[in-house]
């Protein structure tokens, strides 16, 4: 059902997933875990909740709670989306991999490509159950072991190290992408609360203990949700996409177009017979 809708409807289909299925899924799962945090941590206190001063700083809580909900996310995302992958029900990148595949192969060495080769993490990537060859329904793996694949990248350590490992990989991702967004995100947010507070001598504003606090994290955290949750899903399907062409593309040249060719098919690239001739 979900191949033959994206494949109908591909641009429908990748908002609808991006968007609406996991950026909201993600938004409300975070907005309200954020509302009930802020419950917490401000109902009840006797101090002022304040924009700027301690001990009950929303500034300060804003700019903690967005880099710890994005490596979260990130973490997340890994499992799910690349479940979804290799179940083939995750959206096209609108030739975003074929672009990202060619230019790794033809500028290796540049600093831009590394950074790329590093920051996607694509000798990490997976194939989708479809396009393995010789595959047999009995070998299909489920969730959990699917997920210890995907956690386990040094076989020769311990489930440990490689959950550590796996762990401090996805968070330093995702707190490059924090940084970007708190950029954007953490200055309008606070130029609006500065505008609805009540002022509180120079430079400092203060907020009821219930409901500003409360309504104001659940909006951030979405906000957060739908800046943060597509790129990470961009991220991770490009990944698996470039590793797949790398992958099918490393035998002979014939061999290769036509694993091209049976990509195309079944997911609906559009590639340019002359790209895939001078790639290989």
């Amino acid at each position: 059902m979900f191949e033959a809708f994206a494949k109908k409807h591909p641009l429908l289909y990748a908002f609808l997933y991006l968007f609406v299925f996991e950026a909201g899924g993600s938004a409300i799962v975070a907005g309200g875990l954020e509302f009930l945090i802020a419950w917490g941590m401000y109902r009840f206190v006797h101090h002022k909740v304040t924009l700027w001063a301690f001990p009950h700083t929303l500034s300060g809580d804003c700019a903690l709670s967005l880099f710890i909900q994005v490596c979260i996310t990130w973490c997340c995302e890994e499992i799910l989306i690349n479940w979804d992958y290799y179940n083939n029900r995750t959206c096209t990148v609108m030739n975003l991999d074929l672009w990202l595949f060619h230019k790794l192969q033809s500028a290796k060495g540049k600093i831009s490509t590394r950074f790329l080769n590093w920051y996607l993490e694509i000798p990490y990537g997976i194939i989708k159950y479809d396009n393995v060859q010789n595959k047999n329904n009995s070998n299909k793996l489920s969730f959990l072991p699917f997920t210890r694949r995907i956690v386990v990248n040094y076989p020769n350590e311990g489930l440990l190290y490689n959950i550590v490992i796996w762990l401090l990989k996805k968070i330093v991702r995702g707190l490059l992408w924090s940084c970007v967004i708190f950029c954007i995100i953490w200055p309008v947010t606070m130029g609006i609360m500065a505008g609805i507070g009540t002022s509180v001598g120079a430079y400092d504003f203060k907020f009821d203990h219930y409901p500003t606090p409360q309504i104001m994290k659940l909006l951030y955290a979405v906000a957060v949700a739908y800046a943060s949750t597509p790129f990470t899903i961009i991220v991770i399907i490009l990944r698996n996409n470039t590793y797949e062409l790398r992958t099918l593309t490393s035998s002979d040249s014939l061999t290769a177009i036509q694993n091209i060719d049976m990509l195309k098919a079944h997911d609906g690239i559009d590639l340019p017979s002359d790209s895939s001739s001078s790639s290989l």
